[in-house]
């Protein structure tokens, strides 16, 4: 594949699931996307969307989960109100939360700005390709709290027996904000 090549983008809901948790109704939504040219399929991704009510976004408190041992590998990330906003406009992510500070703070109850999952994930992906040295060859993550703009987080990689690698991001307060695996 080059540049120049005209790639298309379909996006499926698949799925759509009703369920009750500790924080009340949430709807998970199962998204299969494929990217193509003419010959066909390039890349397909299947994204699981949960959407919840909320009584506001702070971080819930709860037991923070202690890892049982230290990471192999660490690096520290601190996202900025301009990286946000770029990383909405590149993802046409629209969602205020994430570069409109009074609606995040008065509408949607949260301390400060909300730092895009996916972003999260993309420095875990980076860090996780120098830590092993190796192009990954396959990534998954899921987002379990929410970073906060400001925010200095700890990028945390365990090396697993099978070569593959465990990922986290942690919150300065201890909390897992997502959790991920890569393998080369």
């Amino acid at each position: 594949i080059s540049i120049s090549t005209e790639v298309s983008k379909k996006q499926t809901i698949s799925k759509i699931e009703k369920k009750e948790g500790k924080s009340g109704t949430l709807y998970l939504v199962t998204v299969d996307i494929d990217l193509s040219d003419h010959q066909g399929s390039l890349i397909t991704e299947k994204q699981s969307i949960v959407y919840l009510q909320s009584a506001g976004g702070s971080r819930p408190d709860r037991d923070v989960k202690k890892p049982t041992n230290k990471p192999d590998f660490t690096a520290n990330f601190t996202a900025d109100e301009v990286l946000l906003f770029r990383f909405s406009a590149l993802t046409f992510n629209a969602h205020r939360i994430h570069y409109d500070k009074e609606y995040a703070v008065q509408e949607e109850g949260y301390p400060e700005r909300v730092v895009h999952a996916p972003l999260n994930a993309i420095m875990l992906a980076h860090y996780a390709a120098l830590w092993l040295k190796a192009p990954l060859t396959a990534f998954s993550f899921r987002a379990e709290a929410p970073v906060f703009l400001g925010e200095e987080t700890q990028l945390e990689g365990r090396k697993q027996p099978d070569g593959s690698i465990d990922l986290a991001v942690r919150t300065p307060d201890g909390q897992v904000g997502l959790s991920a695996s890569a393998s080369c």
